[in-house]
């Protein structure tokens, strides 16, 4: 049976469901409502989000009339807000549209340590407050906002009592700015696809890694533009096959060298050496780029390397791992994240550029790779076997029919969730990271701001999908 989306945009919630029962709750007893089903998810988003003139509201707003609903030329704001227990901060963050397109978008953090207490709620709180004061400064007259908690209205209602100085206070901003401004409150399913709902707490979660990565990242005199070594011993003479899995990717020259051969290995204007000795102790040499991280990539998927790679890690980026606080990262799953894959994602959660450069790709490879291997993860998770020749049970974006079905009996959405992971791959990996690449077909990144911005996106696919995971009882 084909799945469906059940699209309510009329309702107790307004959103996108993927279970019947969920849908009818939105829907049954209510006057009016209004829902439809869809075979895709985007068919159901369009119906949500271009149907504004069918939202109804409970709200006990006098001075907004069903025509300002209607009018597509209200400004619309969709408000979310976001808490981290390890760092103890509260963030907001909004976007909002006109004539169905964007004209802003912000977020912050809460700087009032008298209100961390609310958690995400100080955040909803702030998100609504900076909003209005932007709509006021830019003589906007008449809004909508969207918020997925519903604090935000009722406490406007009195339909919760404001008991606590911070909700008194924003009762109180709310009734001094409809002087000025007509507000009506309608309340989104939250997580549950809208689009703008989504990226409103994407901006929220963004406020508080962009303030606090700095005191997550290595300080440190050195940068990625310095030569460092490592030195290992290869009791086990995995160096041949690590020599065989870079020839697939990079150009090899050897030479002898005292007591041992060198392995020069290039790749574009890049390279990196590999000494081995015959005392059985290998010397790497270079700048962690591409072809360190496929090093790193060959070494995660060798048995007894987890200490190996920390280690070496910890030389080339110049931190020490216990600097990381990967619930922070990964706030759901970090406790069943696989040591492996946290091996491979550390560089991208360390170094920050201090210095200007034209290309900030080698920045993202390694949570890009990370991404790639949480996929091949998950899939063996279920019983389905992956070789050296790619992901070859995806057809297009979607898992071939007779591997969904192994994840859809014991876990829907994350047989869903992994079809998403991978076109995130596609998109970003490829030829990004590929060292098969040629010049001409290498993407470059050429502002950081957009190496964070993946890094970020990585990160809350990777959360969502090990908790998901999770909630099946399959753990590592």
């Amino acid at each position: 049976m084909a799945k469906k989306y059940y699209a309510v945009r009329k309702g107790r919630e307004i959103g996108i469901f993927t279970d019947w029962s969920e849908c009818e709750k939105q829907i049954k007893g209510y006057s009016g409502a209004e829902f439809k089903s869809f075979l895709t998810q985007e068919e159901a988003q369009n119906y949500v989000n271009n149907t504004i003139s069918t939202i109804s509201t409970e709200s006990n707003n006098n001075n907004i009339t069903s025509e300002a609903i209607e009018n597509n030329h209200t400004v619309q704001i969709y408000v979310d807000g976001s808490y981290s227990e390890s760092c103890n901060l509260a963030s907001f963050g909004y976007i909002i549209l006109k004539d169905n397109n964007e004209i802003y978008r912000h977020y912050g953090i809460v700087d009032n340590p008298n209100v961390i207490e609310m958690r995400n709620v100080a955040g909803e709180l702030a998100g609504v407050i900076s909003a209005l004061n932007w709509a006021k400064d830019n003589d906007i007259t008449e809004v909508i906002i969207f918020y997925d908690y519903e604090g935000i209205e009722k406490w406007i209602t009195g339909e919760w009592k404001t008991k606590k100085e911070n909700t008194i206070l924003y009762k109180k901003f709310i009734e001094e700015i409809r002087n000025k401004i007509d507000v009506i409150f309608i309340k989104v399913k939250a997580h549950s696809g809208n689009k703008y709902n989504e990226l409103a707490d994407t901006l929220a979660k963004n406020a508080i890694l962009e303030k606090t990565q700095i005191n997550h990242t290595c300080n440190t005199s050195n940068n990625l533009s310095d030569n460092k070594e490592f030195t290992i011993i290869d009791s086990n003479n995995n160096l041949d096959n690590l020599i065989t899995f870079l020839q697939d990717t990079c150009k090899i020259e050897t030479k002898e060298v005292q007591n041992g051969i060198q392995y020069i290995i290039k790749n574009n204007d890049e390279q990196f050496f590999i000494t081995k000795y015959k005392n059985l102790k290998i010397l790497f040499q270079g700048k962690p780029y591409r072809i360190y991280n496929d090093i790193i990539i060959f070494l995660s998927s060798t048995e007894n390397f987890s200490n190996t790679i920390k280690k070496m890690n910890e030389e080339f980026y110049n931190f020490q791992s216990k600097d990381i606080n990967l619930k922070f990262y990964l706030p759901k799953s970090y406790n069943i994240f696989p040591d492996m894959l946290f091996s491979i994602l550390q560089p991208s959660l360390l170094e920050q550029p201090t210095y200007t450069l034209q290309d900030y790709s080698m920045y993202a490879f390694p949570a890009l790779r990370t991404l790639e291997g949480s996929i091949k993860y998950l899939l063996t998770s279920y019983g389905i076997e992956i070789d050296n020749k790619g992901l070859k049970c995806f057809d297009g974006y979607e898992l071939r029919d007779k591997y969904r079905v192994k994840i859809q009996n014991k876990n829907n959405k994350l047989a869903e969730h992994i079809e998403k992971m991978y076109k995130y791959y596609k998109d970003n990996r490829h030829p990004l990271c590929h060292t098969t690449a040629t010049l001409l077909d290498i993407k470059i990144i050429e502002n950081y701001e957009d190496v964070k911005r993946i890094i970020r996106e990585v990160l809350e696919l990777l959360d969502e999908a090990f908790d998901l995971h999770n909630s099946n009882g399959l753990k590592q």
